[in-house]
């Protein structure tokens, strides 16, 4: 049993899910497309003062020599799609490539459903002015109220955060500990299993 999982038998539940993923992914996608960037960096300045970084998971190059850039996802598919982080990150690498982005795609992998949505130049202009009006109402907070949430378990504020010390957080109808390992409770829900 490797660092991570609970015992053997999530270790082997975990390895068997990947394997499933994998699987369906090099025969249902198309192998020979070769990605111009795959699980790269990126990081561009918007304004003096405003930076965005990111990571991308994937970007092809079209046929017309546009941009397709591709978000993989493990978890469960969502049922709303909220295109903000794949924005960002196609304003982040058409102003490092000065290629137009004109497709931005969720992938998930488990389930091998995909999200696609077209992208014009004017759309990405627009992009550009969301993360400047949030950088200008984070500069005019002067106060920090916690909003806890499933990526507390993150954080690396936790030891001094009151709502930790309180050791719940709502999810839903759910009361959950802020702590807890969720993994069980996902992959049972994605695979319709146990």
């Amino acid at each position: 049993m490797r660092t991570g999982f609970r015992n053997k038998a999530d270790e082997q539940k975990w390895a068997k899910r990947a394997l499933v993923e994998v699987t369906r992914f090099v025969t249902e996608q198309d192998m020979s497309v070769k990605p111009i960037m795959l699980e790269a960096p990126i990081e561009t300045k918007v304004t003096p003062g405003l930076i965005l970084r990111g990571r991308v998971d994937r970007v092809d190059k079209e046929l017309d020599q546009t941009l397709h850039i591709i978000d993989y996802k493990t978890g469960l598919v969502s049922e709303t799609v909220d295109w903000t982080q794949l924005e960002l990150r196609s304003l982040i690498v058409h102003r490092i490539l000065n290629i137009p982005v004109t497709k931005m795609s969720y992938l998930y992998l488990l389930s091998a459903s995909a999200y696609t949505r077209e992208l014009t130049e004017e759309a990405l202009r627009q992009v550009k002015w969301d993360p400047l009006h949030l950088a200008n109402e984070i500069r005019a907070e002067k106060e920090y109220p916690p909003s806890p949430g499933p990526a507390c378990a993150a954080c690396g504020f936790a030891v001094i955060c009151p709502p930790r010390h309180e050791g719940f957080v709502q999810l839903g109808d759910l009361d959950l500990p802020l702590w807890r390992d969720f993994s069980d409770i996902l992959f049972d829900h994605q695979t319709n299993q146990m």
